[in-house]
């Protein structure tokens, strides 16, 4: 149990997870503040998507949207939407909406797989994860990783190479 002045934070079976007793305040306040910058980064995701097509159709502007501005658009909506959803029916479900045991157990389902899903993304959109990852699940030759350090010098980080 963590217990700050006027919050207690404990772990509860019931609930499946850490539960905040605090006043009436901090509670609205510790919520509407995660809420509020949940919404922010995904209303900065869709910004950035309408800013691309207005300037592409609207403007006629010449340039071309490149693969890489697609995927990391794309990397944003699924890093940020699936956690948005799952915090906001959690936030305003709380009443009608959880009310059902099969939401309930399908939103928990929904969120304990957030780090599975951020994991995924990260796999599938970073070639050199994913190339290190099936090298290494298939026992392949794994590559060597250079670190640049300040000095200026390329340290290099790899298995020892036998004798020849």
């Amino acid at each position: 149990m963590i217990v700050v002045p006027t919050v207690t934070i404990t772990y509860t079976l019931r609930f499946h997870g850490y539960v905040y007793y605090a006043s009436h305040m901090f509670n609205v306040v510790w919520v509407n503040f995660q809420v509020l910058l949940e919404l922010f980064s995904l209303c900065g995701y869709v910004v950035i998507a309408v800013a691309i097509v207005l300037q592409k159709n609207v403007f006629n502007a010449s340039f071309k949207i490149s693969s890489m501005e697609v995927l990391l658009v794309v990397q944003g909506f699924l890093l940020t939407v699936p956690l948005t959803v799952v915090n906001l029916v959690g936030w305003k479900g709380n009443e009608h909406i959880m009310a059902g045991r099969a939401v309930y157990l399908c939103w928990a389902l929904a969120a304990a797989l957030m780090p599975a899903i951020n994991l995924a993304v990260y796999i599938g959109f970073n070639p050199f994860i994913r190339n290190h990852l099936l090298n290494t699940v298939i026992c392949g030759r794994t590559q060597s990783l250079n670190l640049f350090v300040p000095s200026n010098r390329v340290t290099s980080i790899s298995q020892p190479q036998q004798a020849k």
